[in-house]
């Protein structure tokens, strides 16, 4: 089916909800601290981490834990609450070329992210797609996105 009209959003800087980041602690990473294990994740230091766990920010198993030198265990669900930021801005626009009971076919514009990121977790095709999914009913939840070209997306 053809839909032949285009979906604007509101652009605007707002805060975003925050996001949860979830990791499974393996066997190799059991007995490291909480700051050690979250150190790899290097867009913050060591002493950030560090802060982001002592402000009760860090889960593990469901429970907060603030003290950063908290060592972890195999199988631990290990959970990082980040607060919310401003998203840097992205056009939220698409433009629905087909949709039918197995894909849907979109024109993006330039700018506009397809999946989240570190920076954009609102402002992705992804998320326009969820705020849309009452008018695609009939497909399946999972998405499986695939660009082929510079601005057409299939999902």
């Amino acid at each position: 089916e053809y839909m032949g009209e285009t979906k604007l959003f509101c652009l605007r800087m707002e805060l975003n909800q925050g996001r949860v980041y979830v990791d499974v602690v393996k066997k190799g990473e059991s007995g490291q601290t909480l700051v050690q294990f979250y150190s790899r994740y290097n867009h913050s230091t060591e002493s950030e981490w560090s802060d982001h766990i002592q402000s009760g920010h860090v889960f593990v198993d469901k429970v907060v834990v603030a003290n950063p030198f908290h060592q972890i265990g195999v199988r631990n669900v290990l959970e990082y609450h980040r607060p919310p930021w401003l998203e840097p801005v992205a056009p939220l626009s698409i433009d629905i070329l087909h949709f039918d009971e197995h894909f849907v076919v979109i024109n993006k514009p330039s700018g506009l992210p397809v999946l989240p990121s570190e920076n954009y977790y609102r402002f992705t095709v992804l998320s326009v797609l969820e705020q849309l999914r009452h008018r695609f009913t009939q497909l399946s939840h999972r998405y499986h996105i695939t660009s082929i070209s510079h601005h057409i997306d299939i999902c």
